[in-house]
């Protein structure tokens, strides 16, 4: 059985010249050690361009800032432990958005396997976001046959981590793949969209 690419919406790089011009900068601020400034000049700066290259690199920094400000190299294991917020819910969580937090997040997660948030998407942008998911999920299929990343960046892209923190390994890829999903941070188009909600 052949896949045909998806019409992955063609417009994923802007102007090259303004593209260079901030990734430039990007790489001055991460010379001098600002990692976290170089993540927070990024995400904004990509609103008003929407390009691959710079989604990409966005996947990037968020993981180098992680180290950048944890001062360590990463967990001993994953997930870390938490405590269920819920224990009497039977079904999931829903919180409104000012209420979200990593805690929360992560005891839903763990305990009760999603968590819902009304209103943190407003229907346009819940549309927009469900575009780019399946357009990550399409890539992503695509990509399983030997086809070059170029053909499905921003969409999917697979990420690597640092060194010094261990390697997702591939089973667990195919893991999230077998249940129809694919991961936040493979997708980095869909990834920032889901930071800008946040």
């Amino acid at each position: 059985m052949s896949v045909t690419m998806p019409d992955l919406h063609t417009d994923v790089y802007a102007d090259d010249d303004r593209v260079r011009e901030i990734l430039a900068h990007v790489d001055e601020l991460i010379a001098e050690g600002r990692v976290l400034e170089a993540v927070d000049y990024l995400q904004p700066a990509n609103r008003g361009l929407r390009d691959g290259r710079l989604e990409v690199r966005l996947v990037e920094l968020r993981h180098a800032a992680v180290a950048v400000s944890s001062g360590q190299p990463g967990r001993e294991s994953w997930p870390p432990p938490s405590v269920d917020l819920w224990p009497d819910l039977e079904g999931l969580p829903e919180i409104q958005p000012e209420e979200l937090t990593a805690e929360i997040l992560a005891s839903a997660i763990h305990h009760h396997g999603a968590l819902i948030v009304r209103g943190l998407l407003d229907e346009p942008g819940c549309a927009e976001m469900i575009r780019e998911i399946d357009d990550a999920i399409a890539a992503r299929d695509i990509n399983r046959g030997d086809l070059h990343l170029a053909r499905t960046a921003p969409f999917y892209a697979p990420f690597e981590s640092l060194p010094g923190y261990r390697r997702l390994e591939m089973h667990v890829r195919e893991w999230v793949r077998d249940g129809g999903g694919t991961l936040t941070f493979d997708c980095p188009r869909a990834a920032w969209r889901l930071m800008e909600a946040c």
